[in-house]
């Protein structure tokens, strides 16, 4: 999973040179509404996985 992680993000890298990380790809794709929104989930979904498992 974190391989093909990696390399797709290392792939959009390559093409969007910018910094920015996943706002700079979903905005590149998407569109300037959308790329914030896919940014805002991505940062609550790696949040939301911090949390304890009971």
């Amino acid at each position: 999973m974190a391989y093909a992680n990696v390399t797709s993000f290392a792939q959009l890298a390559a093409i969007y040179t910018e910094s920015g990380g996943t706002y700079i790809h979903a905005r590149g794709r998407l569109g300037g509404y959308w790329g914030f929104l896919a940014d805002w989930s991505f940062v609550v979904g790696k949040t939301a996985s911090l949390a304890p498992w009971r």
